[in-house]
């Protein structure tokens, strides 16, 4: 009951903040990008959630559960590319969104390329990848509410969802990374819970935890590569590259764009709040071997954290469980308003007259909700099981696919087909060889990320030479 009464007062303060900053969605700019004036502090804090999503919480530990703690490579890999992608090209994002009035990923490409269809289909495969990856998250957001307030899965994602629509909808991002930071510091609570169960079950002492691990399955702290590579050394190098390129995809740009400056003190501080979230999650990550070895039952790889939680830490749990809710919420918010804003530059010119009636806030408005209500669809239609793959096909394979118009594009040349080709073809790729088991997910993601580079590079050289 008591983590019923923390779930409620938690919910309350969120709608008082979306009431209070409802203001600002009087216009395009402020509702999506909140005037580009937002210390990076605050907004550090709202990225450092936004980043640690249902998979960093639950899927990453559920991994390490079923096939030992290879997901630590991964966190390494990610936490390198957060400090160099985002140090070297935040600065470029966030400055010529500014000039251009960018208010997301396809819409800075669009201006960037200078063609419409770039636009076009930027946003379509961003908002593709994004439902992906919202299936997930609203998964993991659906289990945890359940597990906090015992209703039904179902009837959870529902009350979940509507949650979060009514502060997205009453005041956009403003609202989005206000919460947001709340949720960053309420989930220190979970973080501290979490070190404190490791040492715990080693009697006070981490190493003794993980020698009992290591006696009971050494494989559980020694990566072997399944399921992501043939062999460690595939995994360790193909995670830093492609967590590297995790940095460009589209559900942290409202982030970006909406930091107050390029200045190297603001940058260094969002940057560092950002990079630290990786650092933390390789705790979490534990409670997956932990799971494995201390629990007198077996558990879905997906809950595996929540019934840790629940068996270990009885008077710690209402601050446990509310954190990893508060985690996915933070999530889930950004990729919604992230998706819609690239699916209303994909589609704008077929809603024109539509728009002209409404308005273009509006339009957002209906594009979030209808994204919500089809992923919340999906999300309750599959299995728990099919949250790990939704979210890192999806996510993944868009990360890799950008890094031709992106990574290379902003530094060598705009070229509008090379972007088009790259993406698509990339993406495709991607997908298609983790969704029929030719490849494991990560090599798949880093042929993606070669394929889009190497296209990239070879339909511009070839259109330059006609």
């Amino acid at each position: 009951m008591t983590t019923v009464w923390i779930m409620l007062a938690v919910i309350f303060l969120i709608f008082a903040i979306a009431i209070i900053y409802r203001k600002w969605a009087a216009s395009i700019e402020r509702y999506v990008v909140a005037e580009r004036a937002q210390s990076p502090w605050i907004n550090g804090l709202a990225l450092f959630s936004t980043y640690l999503s249902a998979w960093a919480i639950l899927g990453g530990p559920g991994i390490c559960y079923a096939y030992g703690i290879v997901e630590f490579a991964t966190f390494v890999g990610w936490g390198i590319g957060v400090f160099i992608i985002l140090w070297y090209y935040l600065p470029k994002i966030r400055d010529l969104g500014a000039k251009y009035g960018a208010t997301g990923l396809a819409s800075f490409m669009e201006a960037y390329f200078n063609s419409r269809h770039v636009g076009i289909v930027a946003g379509i495969v961003s908002w593709y990848a994004l439902l992906y990856y919202l299936v997930g998250q609203i998964k993991g957001l659906g289990l945890a509410f359940s597990y906090g307030t015992g209703l039904k899965y179902e009837v959870a994602v529902i009350v979940a969802i509507a949650v979060i629509l009514v502060y997205l909808i009453l005041s956009g991002l403003k609202a989005v990374i206000i919460v947001d930071a709340f949720c960053t510091i309420v989930m220190i609570a979970f973080f501290a819970a979490s070190l404190y169960l490791v040492f715990a079950l080693g009697g006070g002492n981490i190493f003794n935890t993980i020698e009992k691990i290591s006696s009971y399955d050494p494989r559980l702290l020694y990566p072997t590569g399944a399921p992501y590579t043939s062999d460690p050394i595939s995994l360790w190098v193909f995670s830093v590259l492609v967590y590297a390129m995790w940095q460009f995809t589209p559900y942290a740009w409202q982030n970006y764009l909406a930091l107050r400056s390029s200045k190297k003190k603001d940058l260094a501080i969002f940057v560092t709040l950002a990079t630290i979230s990786g650092g933390l999650i390789t705790w979490v990550l534990m409670l997956g071997p932990v799971g494995r070895v201390f629990l007198p039952y077996k558990v879905s790889p997906d809950t595996v954290v929540l019934e840790v939680g629940k068996y270990f830490l009885p008077s710690l749990y209402p601050l446990f469980i509310v954190g990893i809710f508060l985690t996915i919420l933070a999530t889930v918010d950004s990729v919604l308003l992230a998706g819609s804003a690239d699916l209303y530059i994909a589609i704008r010119g077929i809603i024109k007259p539509v728009e002209k009636k409404i308005g273009a806030i509006n339009i957002y408005r209906l594009i979030i909700v209808g994204t919500a209500v089809l992923a919340s669809y999906f999300a309750v239609v599959y299995t728990p099981e099919f949250m790990v793959y939704t979210m890192l096909i999806g996510m993944t394979g868009v990360s890799a696919a950008l890094a031709g118009p992106l990574a290379v594009g902003l530094l060598w040349k705009k070229d509008p087909i090379a972007a088009d080709v790259s993406l698509i073809v990339s993406l495709l790729l991607a997908q298609l060889l983790v969704l029929y088991g030719i490849t494991p997910w990560l090599t798949g993601c880093f042929i993606g990320l070669v394929a889009s580079v190497l296209l990239y590079i070879t339909i511009v050289l070839a259109r330059s030479h006609r």
